[in-house]
């Protein structure tokens, strides 16, 4: 549990951060993960080359590690990881109301081509987007 000290602090997004992730995440890809003995259901709603933000039913602490695996658009496949908890929308102070609770992952474990399948990811959504805009 946290106990409001500096380190946990630092974890914590900026509020720029924040406001970023509610602009650029019109993504919900169904996810599953696996913690100790219990599997669950979330749903990543931000995927970046570093993590993912992912809303879930259980609880989770912060440094805690486990298995996740999801399915990316585009036919490119699926991804497996072992993250770990670096914040949680539950210690923000004042989130935003439009912030959907959740937990900021961090990829801790990640095969190589999986990263290359985040990319792809990333940079077709990219075009998409600036597709839409124009």
């Amino acid at each position: 549990m946290s106990d409001n000290t500096a380190a946990d602090r630092d974890c914590l997004p900026e509020p720029q951060q924040i406001d970023r992730m509610l602009r650029v995440s019109p993504l919900t890809i169904g996810a599953v993960y696996k913690k100790a003995d219990v599997v669950g259901q979330g749903y990543v709603l931000n995927l970046s080359r570093g993590g993912i933000f992912m809303s879930a039913g259980d609880p989770f602490e912060k440094g805690e590690r486990f298995r996740v695996r999801f399915f990316l658009p585009f036919q490119l496949g699926q991804v497996d990881a072992v993250v770990e908890v670096r914040w949680r929308t539950h210690d923000v102070e004042n989130p935003p109301r439009q912030l959907p609770a959740g937990f900021g992952l961090e990829f801790v474990e990640i095969a190589a081509d999986a990263r290359d399948k985040i990319d792809e990811f990333i940079d077709r959504f990219v075009a998409l987007a600036s597709q839409l805009e124009d």
